[in-house]
């Protein structure tokens, strides 16, 4: 009986130390230590894995800095035109004594500025209306630069060089930074590019700051900026981007993701020049859109090396290194005769889709052609279009994604064991690697019908504007230009799908298609749109749209190319 009852460690009974509580029997039982050690290790660990949730990779993370970036950039689309007109103006003119690059017209020259009113009306009983112009004033020296042919000509030599340069290093580097994007992470490749944007930003306001104490002719001291954002910004920090967002997001709704990125950059694009336009009228200072971009992209590179988590674990960094294969040429196909063929054909599809993209400029020509527009309406034109893009992008496409996509099929619960050893995940990789693994079984029939009828309606809008018979229909019709906006995202999210790498290769797959873009839109389309457009312009100037027809007609075919499991064949073998 004794034996049976608890015992310290030096095997006394415990002592009763009242007699009233002799009745009551105290037993000393000795304390559990590894189950309470458990237990607080179970608390600690759940604690951790929900204070770590805000440093969990989201695109929660990453598209608003990517807005931020967009737009500082947007931004210096009006006043970098003007700030190479000056340098220009500087080698070419001086006589007109341009002092400093970085004033606008209306701020250094001596020239009296009337007020900025150019008409008004009075309207009586009867209506009696009385217009007055002002265009008597004499011209200002901004102005008289703009017109010198030897300026414009200097002008469109800067932005054809440093275009051309520009393109074609990202041309050649895009695709490697993509695979960097893979093995060193999509952070690193995202300050990268930062870095490059703050480097082509600080050439810019040194270049027109010091203008006049250059050697030779000071703009082509614009030349190091260009350089180092072919090489290591430009297309590479999109794909990184467009990568982290497809690690984020779940297979069946990356179309949906990455149209909102696109609407989120026509938006920028809608209002960059408002506000950089508003920043420069308070400042009076051509610069001080860059001294904001400056400012802007380096609280975004400070995100990007401390805050932003990033989104591929080190394991799979370890994986991809590895991994070293050209991402659009065919594979063979495991235990089966023959190449899987699926992303060439998605890359030739994207390759023909961008050489169509080059068309917009000539577009706008075919419309004051056409109408007789002056730039002001096609301004409002072109604001309107953007406009109607981004409200699609953002608002009308991912809710038909949302509707639309298949649904989730029903999973098992998980038991006991695997929720405590869920609950004992405190590594980050480890925990990201688990999200990962949860994510959706791809849906390639989804995204493919989904790329599918986009280029159908691609194909009828330019068959409608060709047709286009007054000014209202052209405006109608081309304002269904807005709904292909969706096929850059819709494609991706395709490829994405039918990857045979899957995830571990997101970043390879989007820096080859920075390449195709950059080949098909910025050299291949150019050349081509514009040869047709000048050698139909004077006889036949609606070939151009039928040109862009074809471009989205012919991919649409290609796509029946495409070989896919049977449907419901995939999930059930999964």
């Amino acid at each position: 009986m004794a034996s049976a009852l608890p015992r310290h460690e030096d095997g006394a009974l415990p002592q009763l130390d009242d007699a009233a509580d002799a009745s009551v029997t105290h037993l000393d039982y000795p304390e559990p230590e590894p189950l309470v050690r458990q237990l607080r290790n179970d608390v600690t660990s759940t604690r951790t894995r929900l204070g770590r949730r805000w440093k969990r990779p989201s695109v929660y993370w990453v598209l608003p800095l990517a807005a931020l970036r967009l737009l500082v950039e947007a931004m210096q689309a009006a006043p970098i035109i003007e700030i190479f007109t000056r340098m220009a103006c500087q080698v070419h003119r001086p006589d007109l004594g341009i002092g400093h690059v970085r004033y606008p017209d209306w701020r250094d020259d001596p020239l009296p500025q009337p007020a900025p009113v150019t008409w008004f009306r009075v309207q009586t009983l009867p209506v009696i209306d009385l217009t007055f112009d002002n265009s008597t004033t004499p011209p200002t020296r901004g102005d008289e630069c703009a017109k010198d042919p030897v300026v414009q000509q200097a002008v469109a030599s800067i932005i054809t060089v440093l275009g051309t340069i520009a393109g074609l290093l990202t041309t050649v580097t895009a695709a490697w930074w993509g695979q960097r994007s893979d093995i060193w992470g999509r952070t690193f490749v995202l300050a990268v590019s930062t870095v490059a944007s703050l480097a082509r930003d600080g050439n810019i306001v040194l270049a027109a700051y010091f203008s006049p104490q250059l050697p030779g002719k000071s703009y082509w001291w614009l030349l190091p900026g260009t350089i180092v954002i072919g090489f290591l910004g430009g297309a590479s920090g999109n794909a990184a981007l467009q990568a982290y967002l497809a690690d984020c997001t779940e297979p069946g709704t990356r179309a949906a993701i990455f149209a909102i990125n696109t609407g989120i950059s026509w938006g920028g694009v809608a209002l960059a020049p408002l506000i950089g336009a508003a920043l420069i009228r308070w400042s009076g200072d051509l610069l001080s859109v860059f001294y904001v971009s400056l400012v802007a992209n380096a609280f975004v590179l400070i995100m990007f090396i401390f805050l932003v988590p990033e989104s591929l674990t080190s394991r799979v960094r370890e994986e991809n290194k590895a991994k070293r294969r050209s991402v659009f040429l065919p594979r063979r196909k495991d235990n089966a005769r023959g190449r899987d063929w699926n992303l060439s054909v998605v890359g030739a599809v994207y390759f023909l889709v961008s050489i169509g993209t080059g068309y917009a400029l000539f577009l706008m020509q075919l419309g004051q052609r056409l109408w007789g527009w002056d730039s002001e309406m096609t301004g409002y034109w072109l604001s309107l279009i953007g406009i109607c893009r981004a409200v699609y992008l953002l608002g009308a496409f991912p809710l038909i994604i949302r509707v639309f996509k298949p649904k989730r099929p029903a999973v098992a619960l998980a038991g006991p064991e695997t929720q405590l050893q869920r609950d004992s995940v405190t590594d980050t990789d480890s925990i990201a690697s688990s999200d990962n693994a949860a994510k959706e079984t791809p849906v390639p029939w989804f995204d493919l019908t989904v790329t599918q009828v986009v280029l159908v309606i691609e194909t009828i809008v330019y068959i409608l504007v060709f047709f286009a018979a007054t000014p209202k229909q052209w405006i109608i019709s081309t304002m269904g230009i807005a709904l292909g906006g969706s096929l850059s995202p819709s494609l991706m999210s395709l490829a994405l799908a039918i990857s045979p790498g899957g995830d571990k290769e997101v970043g390879s797959l989007f820096g080859a298609f920075s390449v195709l873009l950059s080949l098909g839109d910025d050299v291949i389309g150019q050349l081509i749109t514009g040869a047709l457009f000048t050698a139909t312009v004077s006889k036949f100037p609606r070939a151009i749209l039928i040109f862009s027809a074809v471009l989205h007609g012919l991919p649409f075919l290609l796509l029946f190319l495409i070989r896919l499991p049977a449907r419901g064949v995939l999930r059930a073998t999964s």
